[in-house]
C-alpha cells in the first residue's frame, strides 16, 4: 500500500506525535500532548499514513533566530520519526522534501534542529554551524582563575519568580549572540520553567538561581540535583539544564556557585558552549575536567546548498528538560 504524506487534522495529531514517539521507544504522557497543543499548530506537521494508520511525523516549530545584527525566522524542526515497521521506504527522504517546500512557503530562510541522528541529515543540506560539548567536573577539583566578586549575588528563587527574571536576561544575551532561538511566553512557562515529575529521571525538582548585581537579575541558571551516597558520603550530582549571564564575570559566579552546592561530587552539563567563560576561567581544564570534550554534537548547524535559503539545524526531539 503506498504512504501518504499529508499534514494531520487537529483530531489526527496526537495519533501522529505517538507513532513518532513510539519510534524513540517513548510515549506521548498527557501532560506532553496538553504542551504540544499550545505551541505545534497541525499546520506546522506532516505524518505519514499507511492506510488510516500514522506511521511517521516531522514538524517544525516557528522561532526567530538571532544574526549578527538581527534575526531571523527559523523552522525549529522536530518531532522527526518513522516507525521501525515502515523504515527504509523513503518516508523521511519525503518528509524531508515536503517539510523544506513548506518551510520556504512560510518565508522562513532558515531550519534548524538538533540531530539525535546528524548523519542522517546532510543528505538534505543540513550541516554543522555551532558545536557543543559535554562537560563534567569534580567540584573537589574545581577552581577559577579569577577570585569571587562580591559585586554578585546568587539567590534561589520559585518558577513564578523567574518567568519575570529570566527572559529579560536571556533576551539580553541573545541580541549580543548569533545563533540564539527565541522563547515565547509559552515557550518558558510550558518548557523552561516547567517541571512535570517525569523529567526528573531520578533527580530532584527544577532549582532555579538567580545572579543579581545591585539588585538587578544579570543571569540565572536551572539546575537539578542527583542525591546519592557511597559509605556514609555524599556523591551526588549537579545536573545543569539552562545557564545564560550578561557578562563572563556573572557566568563565573554562577560556576563558582554550582561547585559550591554540599554533597555533590559531580557537576554534569549536558552541552557547553565552547564559547563560555567557563572554558578559560577555569584553572586546570584536565585536573576540574570542566569542559572536556567527552562527547560533541549539532547545536545548531547550518549549510549554504545550491539555492540561497540557508539551512540550519536544531532537534528532531524535543527541548532540553
Amino acid at each position: 500500500m503506498t504512504v501518504e504524506i499529508r499534514a494531520p487534522r487537529e483530531d489526527e495529531l496526537r495519533a501522529a506525535m505517538e507513532a513518532a514517539e513510539a519510534a524513540f521507544g517513548s510515549e506521548v504522557a498527557d501532560h506532553d500532548w496538553e504542551r504540544e497543543q499550545k505551541i505545534l499548530p497541525p499546520s506546522r506537521a506532516l505524518a505519514a499514513y499507511d492506510g488510516a494508520r500514522p506511521v511517521g511525523l516531522a514538524a517544525a516549530y516557528a522561532f526567530d533566530l538571532s544574526i549578527p545584527g538581527g534575526q531571523l525566522p527559523c523552522a525549529g524542526v522536530t518531532w522527526v520519526g518513522v516507525l521501525p515497521t515502515h523504515r527504509r521506504r523513503g518516508i523521511l527522504r519525503d518528509f524531508m522534501r515536503r517539510q523544506l517546500a513548506d518551510v520556504h512557503g512560510w518565508g522562513e530562510p532558515i531550519a534548524a534542529l538538533w540531530a539525535s541522528e546528524a548523519s542522517i541529515y546532510g543528505r538534505f543540506g543540513y550541516g554543522m554551524a555551532a558545536p557543543g560539548v559535554v562537560a563534567k567536573s569534580n567540584p573537589a577539583r574545581f577552581r577559577l582563575r579569577d577570585a569571587s566578586t562580591s559585586r554578585v549575588r546568587v539567590r534561589l528563587t520559585d518558577a513564578e519568580e523567574a518567568f519575570l527574571l529570566f527572559p529579560p536576561v536571556y533576551d539580553r544575551v541573545r541580541s549580543r549572540r548569533a545563533g540564539m532561538l527565541s522563547r515565547s511566553e509559552t515557550w518558558w512557562k510550558e518548557l523552561r520553567l516547567a517541571d512535570p515529575k517525569e523529567w526528573r529521571r531520578g533527580a530532584s525538582q527544577k532549582f532555579y538561581a538567580v545572579a543579581e548585581v545591585d539588585g538587578v537579575a544579570e543571569g540565572y541558571v536551572t539546575y537539578r540535583v542527583k542525591d546519592e551516597w557511597e559509605d556514609g558520603f555524599g556523591k551526588g550530582e549537579v545536573r545543569v539544564i539552562d545557564l545564560f549571564a550578561t557578562s563572563p564575570a556573572v557566568e563565573l559566579e554562577l560556576w563558582r556557585f554550582l561547585h559550591g552546592i554540599d554533597l555533590v561530587a559531580k557537576v554534569d552539563v549536558f552541552s557547553l558552549d565552547p564559547a563560555s567563560a567557563l572554558v578559560l576561567g577555569v584553572c586546570d581544564r584536565a585536573r576540574s575536567g570542566s569542559g572536556s570534550p567527552t562527547r560533541s554534537g549539532c547545536g545548531s548547524s547550518t549549510s549554504t546548498p545550491r539555492s540561497r535559503r540557508a539551512r540550519t539545524s536544531r532537534g528532531s526531539r524535543s527541548c532540553s528538560r
